[in-house]
């Protein structure tokens, strides 16, 4: 006889102190494992992944979907480009420098990958981008 996995609180990526927690911009739940959508890269909680594969497009794009990757927090990571008009996510490092260079023409920047030590959102390579000074009216 076969016996059926259970999943138990242990089955599940444990967040340590001072790790950042990634949440599902579709749901804001915390995200353990990724759902990557094919063809078009959004990334999403594996639930609300799902939800778009059962709508048959992506909820950000209106894509049709293809299938969905799955992705664990703790092997490997995801890496997703903060432009919050793209939000595309990538499995390699390289790949999303060149969408940003490519995409958004943006040289010098630095993505963070997700489910590592950082935030959504893309960091200039020598620290913050300069605050825009105002320019006096003639």
């Amino acid at each position: 006889m076969l016996q059926q996995h259970v999943p138990t609180i242990s089955s599940y990526p444990i967040c340590r102190a001072r790790e950042k927690v990634h949440f599902c911009v579709n749901c804001n739940c915390p995200i353990a494992i990724y759902g990557r959508l094919i063809p078009c890269g959004h990334a999403f909680c594996r639930d609300c992944a799902l939800e778009c594969r059962s709508n048959g497009e992506c909820s950000i794009c209106g894509a049709q979907i293809e299938k969905i990757q799955s992705i664990n927090m703790g092997k490997g990571g995801i890496f997703i480009c903060g432009m919050l008009s793209c939000l595309k996510s990538f499995c390699e490092e390289n790949e999303l420098h060149s969408h940003v260079l490519e995409v958004h023409g943006l040289a010098g920047l630095n993505s963070v990958k997700s489910g590592g030590d950082g935030d959504l959102h893309l960091e200039p390579l020598n620290g913050p981008l300069p605050r825009p000074t105002a320019q006096p009216n003639p």
